[in-house]
């Protein structure tokens, strides 16, 4: 903008935004992958609002490239919805969650990792409005398909095992709960090794497990354990 004076620049720069702001994005003529680029920006800075238009226009990009029964849909669906999860926007986010695993439903004998991430999802959302067996389910879902695409033991895993915990436990379901804390520390022991300082937050939240339902000489090993890691290491 050589030759224009700052009070014209930033008029300019004003205009512009305004533009970008009120022509769609298909309207544009924007690629759908621009369009992710400035979502993601938008959510990394928290600016929720600018992050549900980028979503919206990613979905309707897709939607006119590919029709609105194609697997394509999913992911743009599914980061609307995290969109509107993140906003507190619980019926809205359950809708575009199930959206998208309904796209692909029954498909590839239900094994496909594209259903991993609106499950986990809609396994949230239903957690976070006090419908924890269901959340369960979904979670439970997304958990297995992961196990069995990607390894018992796949670190990929551990933000769904550990909201899978969360919806046990508020289901009532300690047995279940159990076994998956079990599992997410197993799943890090494999990851990091058994003489690794990482190990430390796993095996202090799994003492808090045992103590939490009165298994204490339990508990104690798991701690006596960490600082043993703390202190040689």
């Amino acid at each position: 903008m050589a030759g224009l004076t700052l009070s014209a620049r930033a008029t300019l720069s004003v205009l512009l935004a305004l533009a970008t702001a009120v022509l769609p994005a298909v309207a544009r003529g924007e690629e759908p992958l621009q369009i992710f680029a400035r979502f993601k920006s938008a959510l990394e800075a928290n600016d929720l609002d600018a992050a549900g238009d980028r979503a919206r226009e990613l979905v309707a990009a897709t939607e006119a490239r590919h029709g609105a029964k194609s697997r394509e849909l999913v992911n743009p669906l599914t980061n609307l919805g995290t969109v509107h999860f993140r906003r507190g926007e619980f019926a809205q986010a359950e809708a575009a969650y199930q959206q998208a695993i309904g796209l692909i439903e029954g498909q590839l004998s239900g094994a496909d990792r594209m259903l991993i991430r609106p499950l986990e999802g809609l396994g949230e959302t239903w957690l976070a409005t006090d419908r924890a067996a269901e959340a369960a389910l979904a979670l439970k879902r997304a958990v297995d398909l992961s196990r069995n695409l990607d390894g018992l033991y796949n670190a990929a895993q551990l933000d769904t095992v550990d909201a899978l915990i969360e919806a046990y436990e508020a289901a009532g379901l300690l047995t279940e709960a159990e076994r998956e804390h079990q599992n997410a520390f197993r799943i890090a022991e494999t990851s990091f090794g058994k003489r690794d300082l990482r190990l430390l937050d796993p095996l202090d939240r799994y003492g808090r497990w045992f103590e939490s339902v009165g298994r204490y000489a339990t508990a104690r090993g798991l701690h006596a354990r960490a600082l043993q890691l703390a202190e040689e290491l």
